[in-house]
């Protein structure tokens, strides 16, 4: 017997309507959803499934966003740049993820940690920002610069980063094989 593992795909981006918190849609196994207080929960009871599911989340524009994912992904895919946040927590293992990012709103921070395969993060040109990869990374590239077979920690920021009052901080820890921070 062969056994293939599933995909599971997380997509969000700023397609809820105004007035709405979030709209979602599901692919595959329906997941455990809740919303109170401001906080939408969307979980996946851990069990052996058959096909991939996906889901993709529609966010409101209107409100800063700290996004929360836990458990691991086969791909995250977000597109975020109509979407004020102030951080994204990623834990767990993610095989790709792929974020584009608008303007920062403060500090906003993108955290992925437990492995990673392929980080993809888009910002807008000329918006600064600091990027620190932990645990070993094969190759990164931030704008020009490049490196690769890194073991340790490896920081790199763009110019003004440090003193900025918006800005992006990405922060990949638990080891990737690449990192490629890029801009639109």
């Amino acid at each position: 017997m062969v056994a293939e593992l599933v995909r599971t795909t997380l997509r969000l981006d700023g397609g809820a309507e105004p007035g709405q918190l979030c709209r979602a849609t599901f692919t595959g196994a329906m997941p455990d959803v809740s919303a109170r207080k401001g906080e939408v929960s969307i979980a996946y009871k851990r069990r052996i499934e058959l096909q991939g599911r996906e889901t993709r989340v529609g966010l409101s524009r209107e409100v800063p966003w700290v996004i929360d994912v836990s458990g691991g992904l086969s791909a995250l895919r977000a597109d975020l740049r109509h979407v004020r946040f102030h951080e994204i927590r990623v834990s767990g293992s993610v095989d790709d993820v792929d974020a584009h990012l608008g303007a920062p709103d403060g500090t906003s921070r993108v955290r992925i940690s437990g492995n990673a395969r392929d980080v993809v993060i888009e910002h807008p040109s000329g918006t600064p920002i600091r990027v620190s990869v932990s645990g070993g990374v094969h190759e990164i590239r931030v704008g020009r610069e490049h490196m690769r077979d890194v073991h340790g920690t490896v920081r790199m920021a763009s110019p003004g980063a440090d003193s900025a009052a918006d800005r992006f901080e990405v922060e990949v820890s638990g080891g990737a094989r690449s990192v490629r921070v890029t801009t639109a």
